[in-house]
């Protein structure tokens, strides 16, 4: 479920939706704009307003999951070769994402048509409890 917003529906592909319309229907959503007549009277349509509302929850789903240590960077079992060249697997710890700097978050997120920053920022103050005042690094601090 997102924090950012209450409406979140299932993904549809949509072909031309530049990041600068994704973000002014991110700016509509955030304002809480009823989606009829404020998406109607501005030409934006339905299904693009899906994409952009699957794509907040997907990167938002990202941030909390790296921001909280629950993203795992490398998967808990390792290949180990034989002297004959033979392959066994071997269990190890796995190794989880570590939030040292909201740059580092930024360039480690997936791929989006949302400016990640802006979403970033916008989570920090929005994520329970909503405090506009709150820091990055408080943010974090939530987490841990």
């Amino acid at each position: 479920m997102s924090h950012l917003f209450k409406k979140v529906k299932a993904k549809d592909e949509v072909v031309g939706l530049t990041g600068e319309q994704a973000m002014v229907i991110y700016s509509y959503l955030k304002a809480d704009c009823n989606e009829t007549q404020c998406f109607t009277s501005h030409g934006i349509s339905f299904s693009d307003s899906k994409v952009v509302r699957d794509d907040i929850e997907a990167l938002e789903s990202e941030i909390l999951s790296k921001v909280s240590g629950t993203y795992i960077t490398k998967e808990g079992v390792d290949s180990v070769y034989d002297e004959e060249g033979n392959e066994t697997k071997e269990s190890v710890a796995p190794e989880y994402f570590t939030v040292t700097s909201k740059t580092i978050l930024k360039n480690s997120l997936s791929e989006s048509i949302l400016d990640a920053e802006t979403v970033i920022d916008d989570l920090v103050i929005f994520y329970p409890p909503y405090n506009e005042k709150r820091t990055f690094d408080e943010f974090v601090k939530l987490f841990n």
